[in-house]
Formats: structure tokens, sequence, C-alpha cells
């Protein structure tokens, strides 16, 4: 469809009806379209690592319209994300534990690192909640880790103007990860929420009982160890 598209106007500027100018929008119009449509309701990714296993794509989606396309102007979807992470020692064998949310739809992800700190697990959690997300959405992400609301919300502008250090000149932790959550955050419109830990919100004790359950299974090689851990 695209290739007869993109004849159709090369075969108009050819006759001398369409501006050569034209035509190279049109063609990049066609390619972008091309490359960003995305099925209506098709929220959640697809082959991501779920509870140590993965998942088919159709085990993945989320929701799945039956009519129509997606409006490019619509409001986009809200996720709901709650996410944790748990480390044995500090540094140490670590977990995490993500929850997922769309609408009536839930899913839950998890991973494991063999040395690892809970900052990073607190992050990673974030990281691969926001990566399955196949178009850009309404997210809010609820956390009982204030160094991570807090450096994405606060402290990573004044990261990024002194190219990735602190005040004290001193570069920043886990710059790794906080540019791969930088990059994601920049496809949806995120609100971070902060929870206290182990005071009974239930979408906290379940990511951090995940994320416990993690670190077990990857002790007992039942999880495989995530390379960024």
């Amino acid at each position: 469809m695209q290739q007869q598209r993109v004849g159709r106007i090369r075969a108009l500027r050819s006759v001398g009806i369409l501006p050569e100018s034209l035509q190279n929008l049109c063609i990049l119009h066609e390619f972008f379209t091309q490359c960003f449509s995305l099925r209506k309701g098709a929220i959640f990714g697809y082959g991501c690592y779920m509870n140590g296993h993965t998942e088919d794509s159709g085990s993945m989606v989320a929701a799945e319209a039956e009519s129509g396309a997606a409006s490019p102007h619509s409001v986009r979807q809200l996720v709901k994300i709650c996410t944790d992470g748990a480390c044995r020692g500090n540094p140490g064998p670590g977990g995490w534990g993500a929850l997922l949310g769309y609408g009536t739809h839930e899913k839950t992800l998890s991973g494991y690192a063999h040395h690892t700190t809970n900052n990073r697990m607190e992050m990673l959690a974030v990281i691969h909640a926001l990566a399955v997300l196949k178009r850009p959405c309404r997210v809010i992400v609820t956390t009982d880790s204030q160094y991570v609301k807090n450096g994405i919300t606060q402290w990573i502008t004044q990261w990024k103007k002194r190219g990735w250090r602190k005040a004290d000149g001193q570069a920043v932790l886990n710059i790794d990860l906080w540019q791969r959550l930088d990059a994601l955050c920049c496809h949806h419109q995120v609100e971070w929420n902060w929870v206290r830990g182990h005071a009974g919100h239930p979408e906290n004790e379940m990511v951090d009982r995940l994320a416990r359950e993690s670190i077990q299974k990857g002790l007992e090689g039942v999880l495989v160890p995530d390379p960024a851990g």
C-alpha cells in the first residue's frame, strides 16, 4: 500500500502535476505513517520477560479494540504502574517487581540480578515496566523509592546541564539507568507518586513480594540474571 501511494505521487510529478518539494513531503509523510502505525488498544509489549517466563504475543496484549484505527489526536490511554526493588546485602543479590494496570487488565513483571544495589533494582523495575508500553500513554508510576522519584522529577535537570555530574562535580551514580529512564519518559506523559513502603499499600505490598521472590528464584537458578542489574 505504501509503495503504491509513493508510486502515484511520483507519477503525478512526472507529468508536471506535483512539485518536487511537495512530492518529497508526501513521501516522508507516508514513511513516518508506516513506521509509527499501531493497532488501537495494543498497549503492553510483546515477548517480554514476565515472572521469569517469556510470554507470547497473545498473552501480552492488554486490550485490543475490535474496530477502527487509533486517531493520532485521541486521548492517551491511562496505564498505572507500581514498582519496587529489593536487595540482600546492598550490594548483593537483588530483585525487582512491577505491576501494570490498563483498564481491567493487569500484568506483572519481575527480574533478578546476582550482584547489585537496592537503588538499581528500584530503577530497573520502572525501566522494564515503561519499556513494555508500545505506544505513548499517560502513565502513573507509584514507587516507594524517593531516590527514583526525586531523581527523575527534580535532580535530573541539573545533572544533564552539568554533563551528568552532581553539584560536587562527582559523576552521577547509576548514570546508565538514569539515561535509559529519561529516554523512556520522553515517550509518555508520566506522573510520579511516592508511597511509604511496608505501610499496607496493596499494590506496593504485591510488588515488594515479587521483588523478594525474584531474589530467591534467581539464587535457585530459576531466573536468569538481568545483564543491566
